[in-house]
């Protein structure tokens, strides 16, 4: 039978730390929670006014943030001086990213919908592949042989 298992909770706001040499430009972040059936709404945004201009290995936005209680990955989400550049990473079951001007997506992060919560693409799969397999099941079963003749 299926159940259905809790939500995740969202993300507190992850810290910013720009390491190396100082900017004057603005990053924000969002952390995003993920585990095998659930992604969570996005955290809210933290940042920092001080990121320099250009991300290398050298000057890089340090990023951390508090772990989600079932999550097994989170995806890092990024916005330059208010245009947004997507998703940057995911990662796995770990609390910090250092953002070193990797490209992103076109990715908005996930945010509550009416009703406060919502299903994703990949959990309704899901559910429908266990509600198929549990259909399987009854139709396979011979029910203790009771048709075999």
């Amino acid at each position: 039978m299926l159940q259905e298992s809790s939500a995740l909770s969202t993300p507190a706001a992850p810290t910013v730390t720009p390491t190396g040499a100082a900017g004057s430009t603005t990053y924000t972040y969002k952390i995003v929670a993920r585990n095998r059936d659930q992604i969570s709404i996005a955290s809210a945004a933290g940042s920092t006014a001080t990121g320099n201009a250009t991300l290398t290995s050298s000057n890089y936005n340090a990023i951390a943030w508090t772990a989600v209680s079932g999550a097994d990955s989170y995806d890092v989400y990024r916005t330059v001086g208010g245009a947004t550049t997507g998703r940057i990473a995911t990662v796995g079951n770990v609390t910090a990213f250092g953002d070193t001007g990797v490209a992103g997506g076109s990715e908005t992060a996930p945010t509550a919908v009416a009703g406060g919560s919502f299903w994703t693409d990949a959990e309704l799969l899901t559910y429908i592949i266990e509600g198929a397999k549990d259909l399987w099941r009854a139709v396979v079963d011979l029910h203790q042989e009771h048709f075999m003749t």
